[in-house]
């Protein structure tokens, strides 16, 4: 550990997202608030974001959004951090939002997932199920919940939506080059399929047990034409994974808190947030 928050300066409950920015670490947490560090855990500012839990945050177009259980999504600049506008306001609990390719995706907890593009919606996708992870990569929108992960595609054509495949599993959720990662149904198994909907998302691997307790946190990433895993959660313990055929198991950490969130900065280094 190269680096930790202060007692005084840490969130006051859960860690539920962590983005690594522009040289900056951005973290929320069930305490309502947002809180931005630099790369050595220095606290910089604090964002007094919701009253009750920030579930989830994204970047895009300079800005943060953010959602919670209190009905609202909203958005803050990141030159300023300050209140912009309320993107979202209904009698729902947002579970999560996605900023990608210029648009925003909000998923809540009655399984509709609303696409907004500068404002205006534009979409809505309906899955059904609440969704407890969600992110979009190009015209490909991955959903989840505790039994399945859906793929959905929106047709270049118009608003038109279909679904792609449903997988067994749960979140979280990660893609890694051409491959998709994300916990078993049990959630201590980790699964590897091809990200291809030409080969109809087929599974490549599943490491059994890869940890002793439920997997909170999945992070992916690619350096020197090799592909990395990061895994963490309950059983407080990071493990750092090498993704071939199958996964190996190549570094491992006993924290003194359980894992919800990881992510990886452009240096190499990985910040891991908790309970």
């Amino acid at each position: 550990i190269k680096s930790r928050a202060n007692d005084n300066e840490k969130h006051d409950l859960d860690v539920t997202t962590l983005i690594f920015h522009n040289k900056k670490l951005y973290s929320a947490s069930d305490d309502g608030k947002i809180k931005v560090w630099d790369e050595n855990l220095k606290l910089l500012d604090v964002i007094e974001a919701h009253p009750c839990s920030v579930f989830s945050i994204t970047i895009g177009d300079d800005k943060i959004y953010s959602c919670s259980n209190d009905g609202f999504v909203k958005s803050w600049p990141l030159n300023n951090l300050k209140q912009e506008n309320i993107v979202l306001q209904e009698e729902s609990e947002f579970y999560k939002v996605n900023f990608n390719d210029g648009k925003l995706y909000i998923g809540d907890n009655a399984g509709l997932v609303r696409i907004f593009f500068k404002s205006t919606i534009i979409g809505i996708l309906e899955v059904l199920h609440p969704i407890s992870d969600l992110f979009a990569l190009g015209n490909i929108i991955y959903t989840a919940r505790d039994l399945y992960i859906l793929i959905s595609e929106i047709h270049p054509e118009g608003k038109q939506m279909g679904t792609l495949k449903s997988l067994e599993g749960r979140s979280p959720v990660c893609i890694i080059g051409d491959k998709l990662c994300f916990p078993s149904r049990s959630a201590r198994d980790i699964l590897v399929h091809n990200n291809s909907k030409f080969t109809e998302f087929q599974q490549i691997s599943a490491t059994k047990d890869a940890h002793e307790l439920i997997i909170n946190a999945l992070c992916g990433t690619s350096c020197d034409n090799q592909e990395w895993l990061y895994s963490g959660g309950w059983d407080k313990t990071l493990k750092k994974w090498k993704v071939e055929s199958d996964l190996k198991l190549v570094d491992t950490i006993a924290l003194d808190v359980c894992i919800t969130a990881i992510t990886k900065s452009d240096n190499g280094e990985v910040y891991v947030g908790g309970a």
